[in-house]
């Protein structure tokens, strides 16, 4: 991705919250709720339970047998949903095999994007996030950590790239919510495995990388400010993401994923510890086939 690509906007009508009515859980639905309410979408939220789901239960509940779990899901998203006020939404209690519970409500609803947070149960993780689906393009992910008010949209979008593969839809992303949100950009590259060279020669050591984080621009893209470009030098390109991140005040960080790797599960090393240490919510495009 050398070349200013064309202008693209996100289009978030159909939004899926895959809840385990967790705290994480709660705080990924607020995401959703800020974003549903500035694109306008409608909030599916599901709770899926499987042949596992007594497993899965607290340790006080396993007492309890399959339908009192149920009767105390139906509950719990009936609780859940009311956060959701005048917003358009519809609600899911889905029996039988997760994974196909999921793909079936993404299929049938158009889904755009899917929210989930994190440190869901282990199995629930597995399920949603160890999904291989190829209809889901767009994941927002709730990380385990504690994330500020987010009804006013992020302030600052962290956009990595390594200059290198198709990362032309999460580019058009990170431009769009900028865009939406009036929020900074800051576009990485990281020189892995690499030290800065000395000062006096940084600076045109340095050129040629930031004249591609420049190209990379469309000639039409109107931010609120000018989005500000960095090099950075380590040996793992996660750890540097997560340091800027921090240095930036990110809360956003959109991430462009190979279609095999799309799933937590199957994530290369920078972008599973991405996901899993982000201290903010972490976007992730799956890119084109053949990327």
């Amino acid at each position: 991705m050398t070349t200013a690509m064309a202008r693209t906007h996100v289009a978030l009508k159909n939004i899926l919250v895959a809840t385990d009515f967790s705290s994480t859980s709660d705080k990924a639905l607020r995401y959703a709720m800020a974003l549903a309410s500035r694109y306008h979408s409608r909030i599916h939220l599901a709770h899926v339970m499987g042949p596992k789901t007594i497993e899965l239960a607290p340790p006080d509940t396993t007492s309890q047998t399959y339908e009192q779990l149920y009767q105390a899901a139906k509950h719990s998203l009936k609780d859940q949903a009311r956060q959701l006020g005048g917003l358009r939404h519809q609600t899911y209690l889905l029996n039988g095999a997760a994974f196909e519970m999921v793909e079936s409500l993404v299929r049938k609803n158009h889904i755009d994007l899917v929210v989930v947070g994190t440190n869901a149960p282990k199995g629930f993780e597995k399920f949603v996030l160890g999904s291989t689906s190829e209809e889901i393009s767009r994941t927002a992910i709730g990380p385990n950590a504690p994330i500020s008010e987010v009804a006013g949209g992020p302030k600052c979008i962290l956009f990595p790239t390594d200059l290198e593969s198709d990362e032309a839809e999460a580019l058009a992303d990170a431009l769009s919510l900028a865009e939406r949100y009036t929020a900074r950009l800051v576009m990485l590259h990281v020189m892995v495995g690499m030290q800065a060279p000395p000062a006096e020669e940084k600076a045109a050591f340095e050129k040629e990388y930031l004249d591609q984080l420049h190209r990379l621009m469309p000639e039409d893209v109107q931010l609120p400010r000018p989005a500000e470009f960095r090099i950075e030098y380590q040996q793992v390109a996660a750890d540097a993401v997560l340091r800027v991140a921090a240095e930036e005040a990110a809360d956003l960080i959109v991430l462009s994923v190979r279609p095999k790797e799309y799933w937590a599960s199957r994530l290369p090393d920078k972008a599973s510890k991405i996901v899993a240490a982000a201290l903010c919510p972490v976007l992730t495009v799956r890119q084109a086939r053949g990327a």
